[in-house]
Order: structure tokens, then C-alpha cells, then sequence
């Protein structure tokens, strides 16, 4: 079954299967469809039509393709979530599929808690155009960042000396490196900005701010003391903007944001960038590795 063939003349929309653990239905039920959402109960193999932005590298120049393909779901049972995007004035495009996506999983989550279990998976989750219409459906900003070269024949031995170090380390310092590299790769592996952004912080929590609440504190008395002695914890905090990250944080967690950047762009950028700098500043000295200076460029 491709997904959905009514869209010609309606807007883009984030369609969500969620696999479920119940008989195969006779026919596909329409539950619900008005102009806010459309729920179908169905049985077969979802499959859309997408589009992505790909990036190319080409004798040093950056290009952006963008690629067709199919995605489909193995057959089975689904409940299957339509949500139009709307893109509200001082937004972004990805703002609108972050919003799609925060109803449609509440809407599923209501379902899942009526009844306990029904669901065994959400199997996809894509932007889908009307036909003849194409575009990125991206969860975030892509960020093309140019960095100098590094030749394979270079690269093996540093991977063996990186690779030594990371053996070297004790029990506890492996454990916590690794927690920490699992939350950082969730971070890195998506472009929604709520989830890199919970990801990397919840990296800083497991270290170097392991067992306090005060988490800018934490991490403004570890990069004071390993890396500039000289430099007052106070400019190191304020630099670093530790304490707007962590009031950001507990906008997102308490507040309800469910998107960044909306009205102040460059600003979240900026924190974005700071944090990606320092998480990766402390994740080189839990891996037994020398200090870059990468962060001299903001505490300097």
C-alpha cells in the first residue's frame, strides 16, 4: 500500500506507522481525518515516496542533491498517523515537522496508554509531498563545516595511538566514557535540535557532572582546572554561556519548548556550538587525549 495516495492538493505531511501488535483488520479503517490529522487502522506494507537533501563533496566543493527514494515498512498491522505541516510565520520548515511529530507521538503515546502494549514499533516516520511537489524533510539545519583534509595513509596510525589510549584507561574511566560516547552519538546521529541538544547535556551529566545538580558548576570547575588554571572559573562560565546551556535546558525538560531557534536563530546556533566544543573537549580527556586548545577561541 503506498501512503497516502489522497494527497494531491493538500500540504506536506509527516506520516508516522506505528506497528501493532493486533489481528490484521478486513479493510483499512479511516478513524479519524479532518484537516489537523488523518489516523488510519490498516494491514500491508506502508510505503512513501521521499525526498532529502544530500550532501556531495567534489574536489572540494560542497553540493546539495536532492534524492528521491521509496521507504517501506515490513507488512503488518498498522495504526498509521497523517499530520499536515504548517509552517507558522518566524519559523523554520523543520520547526514545522518537530511540532507534526510532537502530536503525533502524543496522540500515540494516548493510545498506547488506553491500551497497554498495542503498539510493538514505530517502523517510519517520513515527510511525504504531494505528487510532483519535492522538497527536504529534514528533523533540523544541516550544517556543512569545511575541515582540512586528512589523507587514509595518516589517519591509520592515529586511529592505532587514539585506539591505545582509550585500552589504557581504568574500569571507571572506560565506563563512563563509554555512557558518555553513547549519548554523544545520539546527538550526533540526529538533526532535530531538542534531541542533539538533551543528548549532549545528558553526556555532560554522566560526566565530568556526575553526582551534583549544579551541572554548570561542575562543568565550569572541570574545564577551569584541566585546562586554564590561569583563567577565573567566572570568565570560564560566562564565555562559555554554561549557564544559559543549562537554562535551556530546563526550559525544554520544564517548559514544554519543542523547537529551537524559532525568532532567534543564530543565538541557538551559537549555544549549539559551545556546547558541541565543550562536550567534545571533555570527551578528548576521558579518552586519554592531549587538549586542542578548541575552546581558547571563546574563554580567551
Amino acid at each position: 500500500m503506498n501512503v497516502p495516495p489522497s494527497m494531491s492538493g493538500r500540504p506536506p505531511a509527516l506520516v508516522v506507522a506505528f506497528r501493532l501488535n493486533c489481528p490484521r483488520p478486513t479493510a483499512d479503517i479511516r478513524v479519524l481525518g479532518d484537516d489537523t490529522r488523518r489516523i488510519t487502522l490498516m494491514y500491508g506494507t506502508p510505503t512513501v515516496q521521499v525526498s532529502q537533501l544530500v550532501p556531495t563533496y567534489v574536489d572540494g566543493v560542497v553540493a546539495g542533491l536532492l534524492a528521491v527514494e521509496q521507504v517501506q515498512a515490513p507488512e503488518g498491522t498498522y495504526l498509521m498517523i497523517e499530520v499536515p505541516l504548517t509552517i507558522a510565520p518566524g519559523t523554520m520548515p523543520y520547526d514545522a515537522r518537530t511540532v507534526a511529530s510532537v502530536q503525533a507521538s502524543a496522540m500515540a503515546s494516548a493510545i498506547e496508554a488506553a491500551q497497554p502494549r498495542l503498539i510493538a514499533e514505530k517502523s517510519l516516520e517520513e515527510v511525504v509531498y504531494p505528487p510532483g511537489q519535492y522538497g527536504s524533510g529534514n528533523e533540523g539545519p544541516m550544517v556543512f563545516t569545511g575541515v582540512p583534509p586528512v589523507s587514509p595513509e595518516a589517519l591509520a596510525p592515529l586511529i592505532v595511538q587514539t585506539v591505545a589510549r582509550l585500552d589504557a584507561l581504568d574500569d571507571d574511566a572506560s565506563r563512563k566514557f563509554a555512557l558518555s560516547s553513547r549519548w554523544f552519538w545520539k546527538g550526533f546521529e540526529t538533526l532535530n535540535q531538542v534531541d542533539r541538544f538533551l543528548s549532549w547535556y545528558i553526556a555532560l551529566e554522566i560526566f565530568p557532572a556526575e553526582g551534583t545538580s549544579d551541572v554548570p558548576g561542575r562543568v565550569r570547575d572541570f574545564i577551569q582546572g584541566t585546562f586554564y588554571p590561569e583563567v577565573p572559573p567566572a570568565q570560564v562560565k560566562e564565555r562559555l554561556d554554561l549557564g544559559r546551556l543549562t537554562g535551556l535546558r530546563n526550559n525544554i525538560v520544564h517548559d514544554g519548548i519543542r523547537t529551537l531557534g524559532s525568532g532567534s536563530v543564530s543565538d541557538t546556533r551559537g549555544l549549539m556550538l559551545k556546547l558541541d566544543g565543550v562536550l567534545r573537549a571533555v570527551l578528548r580527556f576521558q579518552a586519554g587525549q592531549p587538549y586542542d586548545g578548541s575552546l581558547d577561541k571563546w574563554v580567551l
